[in-house]
């Protein structure tokens, strides 16, 4: 099939032109105030020290770390998922059937749940006092709408992947699309939510923090274990 690559270039461009529009519409008649409000926080992180810092910079610092552990493991065949999943043939990457599809969707809609809900409870704490915490508030309302947009994108394509009869490589194509925007939005909902937990206590964002990226390492260098000669599974020692 001859695709016409112009069409869907054509179409990007006039959305981002629409919205830069928009967005310039906007800037004209609320920039002062904007800028206002952003010089008010700078003034205002002055002040804070370093738990506070640290409960607004371990998030991005540990997606950072994560993103940085993928290529690395790529890299130098750590033997993670990554660099395992580059061993894998060309074909047949991802499992295309039906009822693991169907599974996932139902994973999807759970984080969804979760986004939803934290939005809900974030947007109920007090923050009329507290720069610091109108802060943590917008970041993490931002990054939980953020995942939920980005999930129910997902799980339209999944949905679409068994949706119609394509070809295997467009069902394949189309789970490979759900797969990587279901990362995207699990990524923008555990910063969100370990954002959210700096509103209680600062320290105790950095501890969850801790928690989750050593739970990512636990869970991203997985190594098979050989069955015994008698099929017994051999245990460590």
């Amino acid at each position: 099939m001859n695709e016409r690559l112009w069409v869907r270039r054509f179409l990007i461009l006039v959305w981002c032109a629409a919205n830069v529009v928009l967005l310039v519409a906007i800037s004209i008649t609320s920039w002062r105030s904007a800028v206002e409000i952003i010089a008010r926080v700078f003034d205002h992180a002055k002040t804070w020290d370093v738990s506070r810092w640290a409960g607004l910079l371990a998030p991005p610092v540990t997606w950072g770390f994560s993103y940085w552990t993928h290529l690395l493991d790529q890299a130098r065949h750590g033997g993670g998922i990554r660099s395992r999943f580059a061993r894998i043939g060309a074909r047949q990457r991802f499992n295309v059937q039906e009822s693991y599809v169907s599974a996932m969707m139902a994973k999807q809609r759970v984080l969804a749940a979760i986004a939803l809900a934290m939005l809900v409870v974030v947007n109920r704490a007090d923050t009329t006092s507290d720069t610091y915490r109108q802060v943590i508030v917008s970041v993490a309302t931002v990054g939980f709408i953020a995942s939920i947009l980005v999930i129910l994108t997902s799980l339209l394509c999944a949905d679409y992947s068994h949706r119609f009869k394509w070809e295997e490589q467009m069902t394949e194509a189309l789970l490979r699309k759900s797969l990587t925007l279901e990362v995207w939005s699990w990524h923008l909902l555990a910063m969100s939510l370990i954002w959210s937990v700096a509103l209680i206590r600062e320290w105790l964002s950095v501890v969850v923090n801790f928690g989750y990226g050593s739970l990512l390492w636990y869970y991203y260098f997985t190594s098979p274990v050989p069955a015994a000669a008698d099929g017994v599974r051999p245990t460590g020692r």
